[in-house]
């Protein structure tokens, strides 16, 4: 799902410019979706409460900032520049989890993050599709992204509701605040411009609401077990599919020196979700050494 959400996005995003329509479209589509499938006892969900909906309301504005942000930026960047954001997403979101949840990691997990800071900015460097303003938006999705996942993972735990019912909470409450800033700032014409959109650009904005349904909704079950850490590597992984449909679908172009930065910042990302165990990482060192190879993949 995040494979296909990732690649059916930066295709809307780029054929279809109606960010808040887009958005609002597939979180409506996201409700209806989840409500058939309880109703045909595919799904459980228990009943809602104002508790529930008041301690989902800033993740509510967080998701929706997320979710803008990232269609601002993936028509100006690569899918592989996205990939490299979210890993350094994950390096900030450990930080959440060891200051805000006491969550304790060793040396060689600190050299992997380490590491994932140097290939990103290894790939940064050599950039041939660089953009400042698609930089700008995922920098800003980056913030977002970072306090979403950690007050998520807190509300995700504090209510009495099933995966289904908190995907549902959080696009309800998404759907007004995502009115409210398109009149305020969209000025779109979703209509308008929907009659001159070619036919495929249409079942991708169809897909991208099937694809969102169960994005959220798998979201929303780790969440209940599992880290906020946990569930940002979980999702780097799947990318690396996305890298090579994007340069496929896309021809983004990648040069010698950014496959290296993506290479070392998705290794790190694996040796960070193994607790560190790649020899390359481990002991006092690791994070020489990365600093090291940073150092002559950037010359």
């Amino acid at each position: 799902s995040s494979i296909a959400m990732v690649l059916l996005n930066k295709y809307c995003a780029a054929s279809f410019r109606q960010p808040f329509s887009l958005l609002g479209f597939q979180n409506t589509m996201t409700i209806l979706l989840n409500l058939m499938m309880v109703k045909l006892g595919i799904f459980e969900m228990k009943s809602f409460t104002r508790e529930q909906f008041r301690m989902f309301l800033i993740p509510s504005v967080l998701f929706v900032g997320a979710l803008l942000t990232s269609l601002k930026a993936l028509p100006l960047v690569s899918v592989s520049t996205t990939v490299i954001f979210r890993a350094l997403t994950t390096c900030l979101i450990a930080t959440g989890d060891f200051f805000v949840f006491r969550k304790r990691f060793n040396n060689a997990e600190l050299g992997c993050l380490g590491a994932v800071v140097v290939g990103a900015f290894v790939y940064a460097a050599h950039d041939l599709s660089f953009d400042g303003n698609g930089y700008t938006w995922l920098t800003v999705n980056v913030g977002i992204l970072v306090a979403s996942a950690l007050y998520e993972k807190h509300a995700i735990v504090s209510v009495d509701q099933t995966p289904v019912g908190i995907s549902c909470v959080q696009n309800v409450l998404s759907i007004p605040i995502i009115v409210v800033f398109g009149m305020l700032v969209g000025h779109e014409h979703p209509l308008q411009t929907l009659e001159t959109t070619g036919t495929e650009t249409r079942v991708a904005m169809l897909l991208t609401g099937v694809a969102g349904c169960s994005l959220s909704i798998a979201s929303m079950s780790l969440g209940k077990f599992a880290s906020a850490t946990a569930i940002s590597l979980a999702g780097n992984f799947n990318r690396v599919v996305s890298i090579m449909a994007g340069a496929a679908l896309f021809s983004d172009p990648l040069s010698l020196a950014q496959a290296a930065g993506l290479s070392i910042s998705m290794t790190a990302i694996y040796g960070f979700s193994q607790g560190g165990k790649l020899p390359v990482f481990s002991g006092r060192k690791g994070l020489l050494r990365v600093l090291a190879l940073g150092t002559v993949t950037s010359a």
